[in-house]
């Protein structure tokens, strides 16, 4: 199955367990976990973060891992600042 087939149907059935959630009345429930970071991680890597910080929460929280939503976002050195001196 190609790459772009198998990432649609993955948002699909994303799609349709937000709609399930929504129904069962769990949806304000979700919880999302938002990183941000400089760019430098593989797919690969983003996949183990992703899963490590799902299974996390969902073990610290007693949440269902199936209703953790986590994103990673890349932003470039240059946009990013520690004690007022800019990394990039």
């Amino acid at each position: 199955m190609p790459h772009g087939h198998a990432h649609m149907l993955r948002l699909r059935r994303a799609a349709r367990r937000r709609v399930e959630l929504r129904h069962s009345g769990r949806m304000s429930a979700m919880p999302l976990i938002q990183i941000s970071q400089t760019p430098g991680l593989t797919a690969e890597q983003k996949r183990a973060t992703i899963e490590a910080v799902t299974q996390a929460y969902a073990e610290a929280t007693g949440k269902d891992p199936a209703t953790v939503w986590v994103t990673i976002t890349e932003v470039p050195r240059d946009s990013w600042g520690v004690g007022g001196t800019p990394l990039g």
